[in-house]
């Protein structure tokens, strides 16, 4: 029965500045929202199946994909009276993903699936990793944090006769 469905509606805007003046820059943002009945990851399933009944009304929530904000900011300049050295980034930020905070240990309707999210509240992981995250409850009902990713790399070009050799250095994930 094909009755999952999933809807993605996106607003994206960008500014470019081409190459002058020694600098260029991209500046892009998306801002969206993806929602359904299935997790839109591989083939749709509904952990609240009971018997033929899919429940896909329980299953209703964000996408396992759904990041509301997606911002990437790209750069390069020529620092100037410098004879070459180059300067340039990538920052990119998303909203964390949604996920799903759930009692694996009991099955209280009786389907065979131990899935049954856990109602809406504060909820505290332990251990080195935990975070404490705010749940709507249902499926995909929290979000994970943020992710913030700057990359940098530095390089001088040296010109040697008609051709030219570019020294550099980068850095990912400097955050």
């Amino acid at each position: 029965v094909n009755t999952g469905r999933t809807d993605y509606d996106a607003i994206e805007v960008g500014i470019e500045k081409r190459q002058s003046k020694n600098y260029q820059f991209r500046l892009s943002y998306t801002y969206s929202k993806g929602r359904g009945n299935t997790s839109g990851n591989g083939v749709p399933t509904s952990p609240f199946q009971l018997l033929d009944d899919m429940r896909l009304d329980l299953n209703q929530g964000p996408t396992d994909f759904d990041r509301p904000h997606n911002l990437v900011f790209s750069g390069a300049a020529v620092i100037p009276k410098t004879g070459g050295l180059t300067f340039s980034n990538v920052v990119r930020y998303l909203s964390g993903t949604a996920f799903s905070i759930i009692d694996s240990n009991t099955d209280p309707d009786r389907n065979g699936v131990l899935f049954d999210p856990l109602p809406s509240g504060s909820y505290s992981g332990t251990g080195t990793n935990g975070i404490t995250v705010d749940n709507k409850g249902g499926r995909n009902g929290a979000r994970g944090p943020d992710f913030l990713q700057v990359d940098a790399r530095l390089g001088y070009r040296i010109k040697l006769g008609v051709r030219q050799i570019e020294l550099f250095g980068e850095v990912f994930n400097l955050t």
